[in-house]
């Protein structure tokens, strides 16, 4: 699988360009068609679709009213609403100046609660966590063609997203 280059993608993130990221570095699809209405608390949001793979959809969910990123409870709901239309989705949380990035996927089994999993990106700021994560996410016209499914990309997201973080006992 080829690496992504950090300065390479940079551009893309700093200027939340998630289509041409996906669809340009990673080897996503277009997704085109119309957003995505959620209405949560009230409020309604317009999720705007990114790329797909193997029906794996990625949404950029716009900023709320203050422009701030949607808090977590918020983004959980969304979530939520998002799930019951597209059950297989990433969403990447933009604030109004565009500069704060929240990447949330959930983590959905039978049997267990959902377990969120987010990676943060500030314009500007450490890349190793996404770019990490990124590379999960990078196909190749010869996996393409040897085909690619829904149960594929889901374990690449998940790979990429689904961290347990290490800890130490001293």
């Amino acid at each position: 699988m080829p690496l992504l280059d950090a300065a390479a993608i940079r551009p893309y993130l700093d200027g939340g360009d998630f289509r041409r990221l996906f669809t340009q570095r990673l080897g996503w699809n277009s997704f085109a068609g119309a957003a995505l209405p959620v209405t949560v608390d009230g409020v309604s949001y317009a999720l705007q679709p990114i790329a797909e793979k193997a029906h794996f959809a990625v949404y950029r969910c716009p900023p709320g009213p203050d422009g701030a990123l949607p808090n977590s409870n918020l983004r959980a709901k969304i979530d939520n609403s998002v799930a019951r239309l597209q059950q297989l989705h990433l969403i990447i949380y933009v604030d109004q100046a565009g500069g704060a990035q929240v990447w949330q996927w959930v983590r959905r089994e039978l049997g267990t609660p959902a377990a969120r999993r987010e990676q943060r990106y500030a314009r500007g700021g450490n890349l190793a966590l996404l770019v990490r994560a990124l590379n999960e996410l990078v196909f190749t016209l010869e996996q393409e063609e040897r085909g690619i499914g829904p149960v594929d990309v889901s374990g690449r997201v998940r790979a990429a997203f689904d961290v347990e973080k290490v800890t130490k006992r001293f």
